[in-house]
């Protein structure tokens, strides 16, 4: 097992800052799902305040969200590097947008679900739909930004999304066929 010195975390989280593992030429895209008016902007805000750049598109219902994957004609080029969705919303649950999005051809886009629920067993079914990482959303604005600024400092500057890594002929989340 490798451990990494103090000072060198230091100096990773620098070159993070400074954009050295940014990707070039192109905005990070972020989709979220929020039912409720009140959370979508309590959370947008959070998101916004990570210091993170990012595009951020809120959809109010998992129906608009496919509705926009769909109707993209460059998935490419346009498809989110990352997807944040609520749990419980009316219409269609976050589970049951996930499953959808497990069988799309938007199936390895990552997927943060973000829920007021804590239950054992919503967090497990959340896994077990193909979620990627379940938060519990916090009350405190303080815990929500905390929250926020991990995800996004995360998925944007620490990891190499599907749509961020594209090349010329590649396909997004297709399967390697050979």
């Amino acid at each position: 097992m490798v451990y990494a010195k103090k000072d060198d975390i230091e100096v990773m989280a620098q070159a993070m800052r400074d954009g050295v593992m940014k990707p070039q030429g192109r905005q990070f895209r972020v989709m979220f799902l929020e039912d409720d008016d009140n959370d979508a902007l309590f959370i947008k805000r959070a998101l916004e305040r990570s210091g993170v750049s990012a595009v951020i598109t809120r959809f109010p219902d998992p129906h608009a969200a496919i509705a926009a994957l769909e109707g993209m004609k460059d998935p490419e080029e346009e498809a989110p590097d990352l997807i944040i969705t609520d749990l419980k919303m009316p219409k269609m649950s976050g589970l049951d947008f996930v499953r959808w999005l497990r069988a799309s051809r938007f199936s390895c886009v990552p997927v943060i679900m973000l829920s007021g629920s804590s239950l054992p067993e919503d967090i497990l079914k959340a896994y077990r739909a193909g979620t990627n990482s379940f938060s519990t959303k916090p009350v405190e604005t303080e815990e929500l930004d905390r929250i926020a600024t991990t995800v996004m400092q995360y998925w944007k500057e620490a990891c190499h999304t599907p749509a961020a890594i594209l090349t010329a002929g590649m396909r997004l989340c297709e399967a390697d066929k050979g």
